[in-house]
């Protein structure tokens, strides 16, 4: 349960701590930390100026986000596969 949550919340620590730390680890940072800086810019002030444009980092910072949380998944769901023999 806790690494299931860990997933979603924080990929990057789930990466390191129960998967392949070398390889995967700073991809999913960076996509990880780029959802996270989206989703700051918009709601400390982002592109509120512009209507068309006012909802964009909303919706790819939790896109991101998103993608993150599911390539951990995928990577933990692969190292589990193996480890078993």
């Amino acid at each position: 349960m806790v690494r299931n949550l860990t997933t979603f919340l924080a990929p990057p620590f789930a990466v390191c701590k129960y998967g392949c730390n070398s390889h995967c680890a700073p991809a999913v940072t960076s996509v990880w930390l780029g959802g996270a800086i989206l989703l700051a810019f918009h709601f400390f002030g982002g592109p509120h100026q512009n209507e068309l444009i006012d909802h964009g980092s909303l919706f790819i910072g939790i896109f991101l986000a998103a993608i993150s949380g599911i390539w951990a998944l995928l990577t933990l769901k692969r190292v589990d596969e193996e480890r078993v023999p």
